[in-house]
């Protein structure tokens, strides 16, 4: 899709994501919130141990979503990195009225140095 057809498609965009473009019902999906969501949620380990809640919830999430919107297409973006300081930049206001307490779902690690050496 070339860029001019997706800020076209954006601008078409209602509130829940929907958009529907000759005859296409297109869903877009902010994976990245997708995937903390469920991280944040989700207590699902692996036969090994290792915490999957975040990308086993995605794909439920993402698998309801769909058959919920039965789009034609689907688009998951993530952001990339510096994506909130580049929106900071452009939108000073950009989430200036949020609360800062950190959502973190602790009990899948085994402790605080597990958790840092992850990020």
């Amino acid at each position: 899709m070339k860029q001019k057809d997706l800020l076209k498609l954006l601008d078409n965009m209602d509130e829940h994501g929907e958009e529907t473009v000759e005859g296409e019902r297109i869903l877009m999906i902010d994976g990245l919130n997708l995937f903390f969501r469920n991280f944040a949620m989700m207590n699902m380990v692996n036969p090994d141990g290792i915490h999957i809640g975040g990308l086993g919830g995605f794909f439920r999430s993402l698998g309801a979503e769909i058959r919920r919107v039965n789009p034609t297409q689907v688009y998951v973006i993530f952001d990339g990195a510096g994506s909130s300081n580049n929106r900071k930049n452009l939108l000073p206001e950009y989430k200036s009225g949020r609360d800062l307490q950190r959502i973190t779902n602790w009990e899948a690690f085994d402790n605080l140095e597990m958790n840092m050496m992850l990020k």
